[in-house]
Order: C-alpha cells, then structure tokens, then sequence
C-alpha cells in the first residue's frame, strides 16, 4: 500500500526535527537516486517520490519517459500474468496522472472514454439489480421448469469463481487505459466495500 499524503508529511516533519533543512534535502535527494530511481518495490518508490515532491521537487523535471517506460511494462506484466492484480499503474509508477502524461508528452484521455466508463458502471449496475429482481421475481410468474434454469444461470454467474463477468472484464480494460486501479468484482468494488467503509466510520 502506497504511502499517504499525510504520512509523507509527517515524515517529513520528523525529519526536519531531527536535520537541518539542507542535510534533510540531502537524505532526500540521495533515498531518491539510490534507493527509488531502482527499486522495485513500488511502495518504496512512490513513497519517496512523495517526499522529493515535499522538498519542492517537480518530479517531471527528473524523471525520464525511458524510466516511467520500464515500470509501465513491468506493470503490464504483472496486470497480464495475475487477473487478480488491482494495483493501478499511477500507484505502481509513483507519480499523479498530470505528472506521468507531462513526462511522457500525452495527452488527457477524451472525454468520452470516460464517459463510457461511466455508462458502463451504471450499466452494469442495472444489470446486477435486473438479475436480481429476476432471481425472485421468476419463480413467481413463471413455471418452474423455466424459473429454476434462469434462476440457476443467475446464480451460477453472480456466485462463480471461475467464470469471469464480461462487463468487469471490459470496465478493467478501460480502468488499465485511464491509468486507474483494476478491480477483483463489480459487487465487492461497488457495493460491499462501500457499505463496509460506512459501517466502520
């Protein structure tokens, strides 16, 4: 998990407790060339990337296309090789999506592919909530021999593990082309961990 704002802030005001400004700038200086520039812990990497960007440092100024070019691949490797793998590639690079599209000289993705991102998830979610009305509203007008087949497909397609929803399949590939973190299922994503995060606050 990526370092927060707060926490590199802090980090760095205990850094300045104990050093002065210039020995902090230089620790910060030399954990960036030494320990980021080739680390491959992303967690490391973006969290001294924070703290260069505290000590007043534009990171498009020091970081190269070539370099964000290797952890981009690195990334896909990973994103290709396990489906279970959420992390976005902006977290993985260490860097904000206004930084990673100056170095790399791109730009902003159009508006519409956001927007069918959007369409997409309210799609989606009519879908998940058209199921499952259908899940209970079936057996009650219809005659079992064609409410349990529709019932069964619905469960078997909301419960299984192995078989992959095509819609989160395409939302993931659009999440892995607008730079954001890929998700495990639409109704964990969207739903389930939402109403955990109200009920612990």
């Amino acid at each position: 998990m990526p370092t927060t704002q707060e926490e590199a802030a802090r980090i760095s005001e205990v850094m300045t407790k104990y050093l002065s400004p210039e020995d902090a700038g230089g620790l910060v200086k030399d954990l960036f060339t030494d320990v980021a520039l080739v680390t491959d812990n992303y967690s490391v990497r973006s969290s001294i990337f924070m703290l260069k960007r505290m000590s007043g440092t534009n990171l498009v100024d020091v970081l190269t296309p070539e370099f964000l070019s290797k952890l981009e691949n690195e990334w896909n490797l990973l994103a290709e090789k396990d489906p279970s793998f959420e992390l976005s590639k902006l977290d993985w690079l260490g860097v904000t999506d206004e930084e990673y599209r100056e170095i790399m000289k791109e730009p902003p993705p159009p508006k519409r592919s956001l927007y069918f991102f959007y369409f997409l998830v309210v799609f989606h979610m009519l879908v998940i909530i058209g199921n499952f009305t259908a899940f209970f509203v079936a057996p009650i007008l219809s005659p079992w021999y064609e409410a349990l087949p529709i019932c069964s497909f619905i469960l078997l397609i909301s419960c299984s593990r192995e078989l992959k929803c095509p819609l989160t399949r395409l939302e993931n590939y659009i999440r892995q082309k607008l730079g954001m973190k890929r998700i495990g299922g639409f109704v964990g994503h969207y739903l389930i961990r939402p109403i955990r995060k109200y009920r612990r606050s």
